[in-house]
């Protein structure tokens, strides 16, 4: 919904905060002046990204606060999809598939639907392929994102540490071969 079709009363009354209803809620988000992430994904798709490139999207990704709650079906961590108690650590199954996506600028799962990708999550521990060029120092962090045991998971603050810890000065690309 575009801000065109939202109603929000002028100030030129001395009762506009009264004319409001009484709970009301506001999102507030950051002005992204060459898109989402996602965008940017989509128009580097098959480009090669600089591995300072990649590792800098997904530090900022790790740094930044996630949900906290449910999101997108895709990106539900198997504990969520099958009804289980969860925690902060769902986030960082969220965040592996991100950080999949950030180093291949394409889409896990293309062919499936959202009920085929829940199903297979749950139940064949389906993951997106790691390309066989993806460094492995950024392989293993996904593979520790997107362990089906919740408490195998590392917490973000270790997620970041091991991205800080991947040296990027010898530059390279991240084109899967595969």
């Amino acid at each position: 919904m575009g801000t065109v079709n939202l109603k929000i009363p002028s100030n030129t009354s001395r009762d506009a905060t009264n004319s409001l209803p009484s709970r009301v809620c506001f999102v507030v988000i950051e002005y992204l002046p060459r898109g989402t992430l996602k965008k940017y994904l989509i128009r580097n798709w098959q480009k090669e990204l600089a591995l300072k490139v990649v590792i800098q999207l997904a530090l900022d990704l790790a740094r930044g606060d996630m949900t906290r709650e449910t999101g997108t079906l895709g990106y539900m961590a198997p504990e969520v999809l099958n009804g289980k108690p969860y925690n902060r650590k769902c986030d960082v199954y969220s965040f592996g598939i991100c950080f999949w996506e950030i180093y291949c600028c394409d889409m896990p799962y293309p062919d499936l639907s959202f009920a085929e990708v829940s199903s297979t999550t749950v139940k064949q521990n389906l993951r997106p392929k790691i390309p066989r060029c993806c460094p492995s120092s950024m392989a293993n962090i996904m593979r520790r994102c997107w362990d089906a045991n919740p408490e195998k998971c590392p917490k973000m603050d270790e997620v970041v540490k091991l991205l800080e810890a991947i040296d990027t000065s010898k530059g390279g690309s991240m084109l899967p071969n595969d």
